[in-house]
């Protein structure tokens, strides 16, 4: 149907050729969720200052801390 809709010249059948192709393309949509997982981190508590960059796996490893030990 594409390859048609490019070389009609007449307005009527090319209007529904696009109808065809439009509705093809509706009726073979995939479902995309509009929601996403969030991000778990998990870490000893013999650490801190833990900063999670607004991207998700990222953190600044230059700023985490080893606690000491309790006594």
């Amino acid at each position: 149907m594409i390859d048609q809709v490019f070389i009609e010249t007449e307005e009527s059948k090319r209007t529904g050729l696009y109808d065809e192709i439009l509705q093809e393309i509706h009726d073979q949509a995939v479902y995309l969720p509009i929601s996403y997982t969030s991000t778990i981190a998990v870490y000893h508590e013999g650490i801190s200052d833990v900063e999670f960059a607004p991207i998700p796996y990222e953190f600044q490893l230059e700023k985490v801390k080893k606690n000491a030990p309790d006594a």
